[in-house]
């Protein structure tokens, strides 16, 4: 009977010793991957990833409102900084905000460096279904992070 309590119990500890900042992450990098994936794999490469540029995909990225706006507004050959507050769009803010977009003639380009604040002073609210929760940035510091560039393109 001790065996198999030791057997439940193994895989917990294992987990528990990571500590819960790395857990809170993982957390939101495996929960963000079916709600926001976009920001699922800008979190999993700014821990993991080598600094290479991550292409985002931009399946989500030429419907959400906020681009499409600043897209309709913009002039072809127009580049932009693009800013936005969470409540505008919340899945573009998780993933990206202070953004470059660029109108060409048959596509929009959008670039930012990902590079998360080291202090406690930027943070961001998950928007759960039951409550918001407020985090701060500097959270994914606790893996060896690298900053990078992400880039994504589509036709409009």
């Amino acid at each position: 009977m001790k065996i198999k309590y030791f057997l439940y119990l193994t895989p917990l500890l294992a987990i528990l010793s990571l500590g819960i900042k790395k857990i809170i992450i993982l957390l939101m990098i495996g929960g963000g991957y079916i709600i926001t994936p976009e920001a699922s794999s800008i979190v999993y490469h700014y821990c993991f990833g080598n600094g290479e540029t991550l292409t985002l995909n931009s399946d989500y990225l030429k419907r959400s409102p906020v681009i499409v706006k600043n897209l309709d507004k913009m002039k072809v050959g127009e580049s932009r900084r693009v800013t936005l507050n969470q409540e505008e769009d919340w899945r573009l803010s998780y993933a990206l905000n202070g953004f470059t977009l660029e109108k060409h003639q048959t596509k929009a380009v959008i670039k930012q460096h990902i590079k998360f604040d080291k202090t406690d002073e930027t943070f961001t609210y998950l928007n759960l279904y039951f409550t918001k929760i407020k985090i701060s940035d500097n959270i994914v510091h606790e893996f060896d992070c690298k900053d990078f560039w992400v880039y994504s393109e589509f036709n409009y």
